[in-house]
């Protein structure tokens, strides 16, 4: 845990804040790159976990997206969504979507830290898995879009 810790610590350096980027709709919008040091656990493995183990994983997760959506200063946003991309060291690359449990850990880390309002989805707006990239470097890396201005727009 310490060692997590540590590493979350070094990842704070990589994280950045881009400000006139455009959303999926073609909006001006924020964008947040936080990048979670390590490879997260597949949903099978996570699955298979005794309920104290999963337990202690979510945790170790919630604590580090409070972590680093505090030191990123990301302020309050009404409306958002998130894109997560894995990146492994090595060619065996896991499935599309494994990290599934562990960007939850992340969301709940955000809602925590006062990044989002909750994360129903009237402020989430969506969560999209990008497939893994082999990079060299096993990592977590969590985009938060801003969708300020735009909370009711294709809603019913």
């Amino acid at each position: 845990a310490r060692y997590r810790a540590v590493r979350a610590a070094q990842a704070l350096e990589r994280s950045a804040v881009y400000e006139d980027d455009q959303d999926m709709m073609g909006h001006d919008a924020r964008v947040w790159v936080l990048t979670f040091p390590g490879r997260p656990m597949t949903q099978n493995k996570y699955r298979n976990l005794h309920h104290s183990a999963r337990g202690a994983y979510d945790r170790q997760w919630r604590h580090d997206g409070f972590i680093l959506a505090r030191k990123a200063r990301i302020p309050l946003l009404e409306v958002c969504s998130v894109v997560v991309t894995p990146t492994t060291r090595t060619k065996v690359q896991p499935d599309t979507a494994a990290c599934a449990a562990t960007v939850k850990a992340i969301i709940d880390g955000m809602v925590d830290a006062g990044v989002l309002v909750d994360d129903t989805g009237a402020h989430l707006y969506e969560i999209t898995f990008r497939a893994p990239v082999k990079t060299g470097v096993d990592s977590l890396v969590v985009e938060v879009h801003d969708h300020v201005g735009h909370e009711q727009e294709g809603r019913a």
